[in-house]
C-alpha cells in the first residue's frame, strides 16, 4: 500500500470529514504550487468557498496517475468520514475498485461522492458495508479491481492504442480539458479585449494570440499520437475556451497598489513583499529582482545633478516624474513632455524610464499613430508609452487627451473584431522643440508636464556607457524613489508644481503667441472693469489706439512679430479668456459694459516700456 498525495496533511480526528479531489482533472483543479506550498486552483478555491473549507488545508488527491493504482492507496489513518469531490473523468470500474480498497483497508464508514462544489451526488456508505459483509458484492468488486490491474500490466503501446480509441470519441470540450491538464495551463478570458485569452506564466498573465493557442493544441495532439486532425478540429477546441467558465475564469482588475518584480510583488501602500500569485491578475512586471537593501547610485546621481542644473527643486520634480513612471500612476491623468537638444539628457531620461517600467512593458509610437485604431493596439497591456524624438507636431492632440484622460477608446486589431477599452499607461513625449497643441479648452494643458533640459554635454565629455552603468544601479534607484515618495501625493503635487513652473510656461509661450502677448499685462480685482477696452476703436490707428484697446494692442503685437494668421475679431474674446486661464492670471478676465463698450480688467505692466519696445521694434 502507498499513501495517497497529502495523506499526512489530513486531520487525525476520527469524526472530521476528509475531503478528496478525485478524477482525471484533480491535479489541475488543485494547481498545487510546490515552491509556495499552497493550492492556487480556481476549482479548489470555488469548492472551499462553497463548503466553508480553508484553502490552506489541502485535500487528498486522486488524479489520473493515482486512478491506475487506486486499489493500492492508503486514504485514512483512523478517520471514519470522507467526501470524494469529482473533477474530470472517473469510470465506474475505477470507482468500484476504490470502494473495494476502502472496504478492505480502511476504517471509513461514511463515504460520499460529490460534485466539484462539494454537493452530494451519492452516499455509498451502505455499499461499503455490503462489501465488508456480502460475498456476491465482493466478487463483483474484485472483477473491477482485476481489470485495473490488467490495464496496469499492459504495454505502453497497448495503452496508447486504447487511449487513441477513447480520444477520438471525445467532444471538443473534453479535448480542451485534456489539453489544459496536459500542459498544466492556467487560462483566463478577457471579453473587454475582443475575447482575448491570457495564460499565467508563474509571474504574470500573458496575452495569447489565436495562432499561438492553435500551435499549442497542435503540439498536444501530436504528443498524444493523434494525427488525424486538421484546422477544423483545432478551432473546435479553441472555440470552447471562452465559454468554459469552470476551467477558464474571467480576467479580474489589477490592484493598482501592487508593483510586480521578477522575484515577487511589492504592495506600494503597506510595503509588504509577497510571492507571485495568479489572483493578482498582473499583466506586466519589472524585470529585476527587488531588494530592500540600500545601494549607492553615483552614476544616476551624476546624471540627475546635470539635468536638474543642481537645482534641488527641479531635482525633486524629476524624481517625481520617474516615480510616476515606476508606479504606473496612469490614474493621475498626466503625461510628460521632455524638451531638449541632442546630448541634453532627455534620451537618458527615457532609457531610465524604460528600465523602471521594463522593456517588455514599454511601447514606442508617435502622436500621429495614436489616431489609428489599428496601430494603437500595440499600447494594450503596456505600462509605459514613449513617443521618442517626436517631429514637429501641430494639432489638437485629441487622442492623447482621451487616452491619458482614461477615456474608453476604440481598437481595431487585425483579423479580430474591434473592441473598446482603456490604455493604462504613462506617456512620455520627447523632442528638440515643444509640441504645438491647437485645442483651446485646456484638456491637453491640464495633463501636460513639461521639463526642459537646457544643458548639453560636450561631445568629448559624453559617457556612451552611462545607461549601462545606471542599469547596474537600478535597484538603488527604485528604493530611492519609493523611499522619497512614501506618500504618492507628494510626487503628484511636485508634478503639478512643474506644470506651472517658469520653464514650462516659457516653453508654452514659444508655441502659443497669445501667452507671450499676455506677458505685457496684469489684471485687477474690480467691481466694474476699468482697464483696456476689449475691441478696436472705429477710427483704427493701432500705433495710437493700442494703449486703450486690447485688440488694437494685439494687432500691433502680431505686426511686429510677423504673425501672419492672427486670431479674428469674432474669436478674440474667447481666445483671450482661455489664454488667461492657461497662464493662471489672477484675478481672471472680467468684462464690464460701460457706455456701450466692453471694458476689461487688463492693464499694461509698464505702459512706457511697452510703448518704447513695441513702437521702436
Amino acid at each position: 500500500m502507498i499513501n495517497a498525495p497529502f495523506f499526512d496533511k489530513q486531520p487525525t480526528d476520527k469524526f472530521t470529514e476528509i475531503f478528496c479531489l478525485i478524477g482525471s482533472q484533480a491535479w489541475w483543479a488543485l494547481s498545487y504550487n510546490k515552491q509556495e506550498k499552497r493550492a492556487n486552483g480556481q476549482e479548489w478555491l470555488l469548492l472551499c468557498q462553497a463548503t466553508g473549507k480553508d484553502p490552506k488545508n489541502l485535500p487528498l488527491v486522486i488524479g489520473k496517475d493515482q486512478l491506475n493504482q487506486v486499489n493500492q492507496l492508503n486514504l485514512t489513518q483512523s478517520q471514519t468520514m470522507i467526501r470524494f469531490c469529482q473533477v474530470g473523468e472517473l469510470s465506474e470500474m475505477q470507482k468500484t475498485a476504490l470502494l473495494q480498497n476502502i472496504a478492505q483497508n480502511s476504517p471509513l464508514e461514511t463515504v460520499i461522492f460529490a460534485d466539484n462544489l462539494g454537493q452530494t451526488i451519492e452516499d455509498v456508505s451502505d455499499y461499503i458495508h455490503r462489501l465488508r459483509t456480502d460475498e456476491s458484492t465482493q466478487q463483483l468488486a474484485k472483477m473491477a479491481t482485476d481489470k485495473i490491474i490488467a490495464n496496469k500490466n499492459k504495454s505502453e503501446w497497448e495503452k496508447q492504442a486504447d487511449y487513441l480509441k477513447a480520444f477520438e470519441k471525445l467532444s471538443p470540450k473534453e479535448r480542451l480539458i485534456e489539453f489544459l491538464e496536459w500542459g498544466k495551463y492556467t487560462f483566463a478570458f478577457n471579453p473587454q479585449q475582443g475575447n482575448a485569452i491570457y495564460t499565467f506564466t508563474g509571474i504574470k498573465w500573458e496575452l495569447l494570440s489565436d495562432e499561438m493557442i492553435s500551435r499549442l493544441i497542435n503540439e498536444f495532439f501530436i504528443s498524444k499520437g493523434y494525427l488525424k486532425f486538421g484546422d477544423a478540429q483545432l478551432k473546435n477546441v479553441m472555440k470552447c475556451i471562452p465559454s468554459s467558465s469552470e476551467f477558464v475564469p474571467l480576467m479580474m482588475p489589477t490592484n493598482p497598489e501592487l508593483l510586480p518584480f521578477k522575484n515577487g510583488v511589492l504592495n506600494k501602500r503597506t510595503g509588504e513583499f509577497s510571492p507571485h500569485s495568479q489572483e493578482n491578475y498582473l499583466t506586466s512586471f519589472i524585470n529585476v529582482d527587488y531588494s530592500s537593501e540600500r545601494q549607492i547610485t553615483p552614476n544616476f546621481n551624476k546624471w540627475l545633478d546635470f539635468v536638474s542644473e543642481n537645482n534641488p527643486n527641479k531635482r525633486m520634480r524629476i524624481l517625481s516624474a520617474l516615480y510616476f513612471v515606476l508606479t504606473n500612476r496612469y490614474e493621475w491623468q498626466l503625461f510628460l513632455e521632455i524638451i531638449g537638444e541632442g546630448g541634453s539628457g532627455k534620451s537618458t531620461f527615457t532609457a531610465i524610464a524604460e528600465l523602471l517600467a521594463g522593456k517588455e512593458n514599454t511601447a514606442s509610437t508617435s502622436l500621429k499613430n495614436l489616431e489609428n485604431p489599428t496601430l494603437r493596439c500595440s499600447l494594450l497591456n503596456k505600462t509605459l508609452v514613449i513617443c521618442p524624438d517626436q517631429k514637429k507636431y501641430i494639432g489638437e492632440g485629441e487622442e492623447l487627451k482621451s487616452i491619458t484622460g482614461q477615456d474608453i477608446i476604440s481598437f481595431n486589431p487585425k483579423y479580430k473584431d474591434p473592441f473598446d477599452d482603456r490604455v493604462r499607461a504613462v506617456f512620455i513625449i520627447t523632442g528638440n522643440e515643444p509640441m504645438i497643441f491647437t485645442e483651446n479648452n485646456g484638456g491637453v494643458d491640464r495633463r501636460r508636464i513639461i521639463f526642459k533640459f537646457d544643458n548639453v554635454v560636450p561631445k568629448e565629455k559624453r559617457d556612451y556607457y552611462l545607461i549601462n552603468k545606471i542599469q547596474d544601479e537600478l535597484n538603488g534607484i527604485i528604493n530611492l524613489l519609493l523611499e522619497t515618495f512614501k506618500n504618492p501625493i507628494t510626487a503628484l503635487n511636485l508634478l503639478e508644481e512643474q506644470k506651472e513652473s517658469k520653464e514650462a510656461m516659457q516653453v508654452k509661450e514659444e508655441t502659443d503667441h497669445l501667452l507671450d502677448f499676455l506677458n505685457a499685462f496684469h489684471t485687477k480685482e474690480e467691481a466694474f472693469a476699468r482697464g483696456l477696452f476689449l475691441g478696436r476703436p472705429k477710427q483704427v490707428n493701432i500705433n495710437h489706439s493700442f494703449k486703450e484697446y486690447l485688440l488694437s494692442a494685439y494687432d500691433l503685437y502680431c505686426k511686429i512679430n510677423d504673425i501672419n494668421k492672427p486670431i479674428s475679431k469674432n474669436r478674440f474674446k474667447g481666445a483671450i479668456e482661455r489664454a488667461s486661464k492657461k497662464k493662471r492670471m489672477h484675478p481672471p478676465l472680467k468684462i464690464s459694459k460701460i457706455d456701450g463698450k466692453n471694458r476689461t480688467n487688463f492693464y499694461f505692466n509698464n505702459p512706457e516700456e511697452i510703448e518704447n519696445e513695441w513702437l521702436n521694434n
